[in-house]
């Protein structure tokens, strides 16, 4: 069923919360874990309702070389984050993987990851464009960070048979009504990320941005 609400005019708010470690001995130390909140709000800036939401990360590389911390621990905190991690990251030469050094002509300012973990939007509020203005935001935001965006494009819809007792938010994200076709579905994300602008350089589920490269704008 197509959506036929239209939210262009609406207002929006995007709530970054930020969680970290400060013990000196926890690889949890360079990470920086936003969690995401958007809500729709009045002109007013009052909020009406909880419509996404987001898991971010902020990989503190540069910090981690400097104190000579061990990378591998930094990425194995999380499965998600580890996944990325062998993707992208050679532990042995404590590098990007020669084939992402490549790609963007080993122009690496900051070594920093930004990785987009998950973004969620509540049925009536996809296919709206607000997904776009999300990752603008990120973006915007957090560029100046990182020096490499990094994000899988892995369908959520597919996760549904791994979800126990799902929560109140989990139903309301009614992941039956999205595309059920494995293939189809991840095909779907790789056009919409590789039209905001990100690069699939491995050809795999991982898409890239460089800070520089402001396709997604």
């Amino acid at each position: 069923m197509e959506n036929d609400t239209h939210f262009s005019n609406s207002f929006f708010q995007f709530r970054y919360k930020m969680n970290s470690s400060n013990f000196s001995e926890s690889p949890e130390k360079y990470l920086n874990q936003y969690e995401l909140e958007v809500w729709l709000g009045n002109e007013d800036g009052s909020p009406i309702e909880l419509v996404g939401k987001g898991d971010l990360y902020n990989i503190l590389l540069s910090a981690a070389l400097d104190e000579d911390a061990d990378i591998f621990e930094i990425f194995d905190c999380d499965a998600s984050l580890l996944d990325l991690g062998n993707t992208v990251y050679d532990f042995e030469n404590l590098d990007f993987k020669k084939s992402i050094f490549d790609y963007y002509n080993d122009d690496f300012y900051n070594p920093n990851v930004f990785f987009i973990n998950r973004i969620e939007l509540l049925p009536r509020f996809r296919g709206q464009g607000l997904g776009k203005r999300i990752i603008q935001d990120i973006c915007h935001r957090f560029a100046s960070g990182c020096g490499l965006f990094a994000l899988k494009a892995f369908p959520l819809q597919m996760e549904l048979g791994a979800i126990e007792n799902p929560k109140d938010w989990d139903k309301q994200m009614k992941f039956h009504q999205l595309e059920q076709d494995n293939e189809k579905a991840t095909y779907k994300l790789y056009s919409y990320y590789q039209n905001l602008g990100f690069h699939n350089i491995l050809k795999n589920d991982f898409f890239f941005l460089r800070p520089p490269y402001y396709g997604v704008y």
